[in-house]
């Protein structure tokens, strides 16, 4: 069987599976985020993609005639696509968002601790509960985030001063064609 590698070119990936104490504080605890730019993620500006979810039980069964005792608790899914290696992101998730990444694992069998106070305590643990990315996708692979939102920038001004500009004149000068023809009957 080949090793999928946590890397897709330019992209990185970091996925963790961390056992759950507490599935319904944790879920709050994400659910009182704020999305979008307003997300403590978007404070690392390397991040592509980034995203928590919480499962509710995991099976280990290789095939379902297996006993329910096979089943694993309810884990916290966190998984990343940013620039860089993991190590950088980890210390930078560390950094930049110590209180809220403590708020969130802090309801995980055998939490170590705020990243604040020990990150490289937080980092180890996480990487104990590392697995590997097999599904790793990235809709450009072989572009920095600073490149991607330039490239978007690009595509909404040209959209905004180009395309629709040029649909709105065509509409006027239709306008005003149909005005004139209209006036020379």
């Amino acid at each position: 069987m080949a090793v999928i590698p946590d890397r897709l070119h330019q992209l990185g990936t970091f996925c963790a599976l961390t056992p759950l104490r507490s599935p319904d504080a944790a879920d709050a605890e994400l659910r009182a985020w704020s999305k979008g730019s307003g997300s403590p993620l978007a404070r690392l500006d390397f991040v592509h993609f980034a995203r928590f979810v919480v499962m509710n039980p995991l099976l280990r069964r290789s095939d379902a005639g297996q006993p329910a005792e096979d089943e694993l608790g309810p884990h916290l899914m966190f998984s990343a696509f940013f620039d860089g290696d993991a190590h950088a992101f980890l210390v930078a998730l560390c950094e930049a968002l110590p209180d809220e990444a403590a708020a969130v694992w802090s309801h995980c069998t055998g939490f170590p601790g705020s990243p604040r106070d020990d990150g490289h305590a937080f980092r180890t643990w996480l990487e104990l509960h590392r697995v590997p990315a097999t599904a790793v996708f990235g809709a450009y692979p072989e572009a920095t985030l600073p490149e991607v939102r330039r490239a978007l920038r690009f595509r909404e001004a040209f959209r905004q001063r180009l395309a629709f500009g040029l649909d709105d004149q065509r509409r006027t000068q239709r306008a005003f064609a149909e005005f004139d023809a209209q006036e020379g009957q």
